[in-house]
């Protein structure tokens, strides 16, 4: 005999834009981190860290602007 299971939560409404802000700010911080070791870094041959760190923010201000156009249509919707 299986148990009840309880009904799921509704869905947390999140302020999107403030995670996409703060994921792109700290993927340049990053970045900008490994910029002062970059010739430990061609040493070591781990120069991907920095490429990372840049494609993370690249990708990060695309999702900035999907934050956004996400948020202007909740808030129209909510009228």
């Amino acid at each position: 005999m299986t148990p009840a299971l309880r009904p799921a939560p509704p869905p947390r409404e999140i302020d999107t834009l403030r995670v996409a802000v703060a994921g792109t700010a700290l993927s340049l911080v990053g970045f900008l981190v490994l910029l002062f070791f970059l010739p430990e870094l061609r040493r070591n041959d781990a120069m991907v860290w920095l490429w990372s760190f840049l494609a993370a923010f690249l990708i990060g201000l695309w999702g900035l602007g999907i934050a956004a156009w996400q948020g202007k249509a909740r808030r129209r919707a909510a009228r």
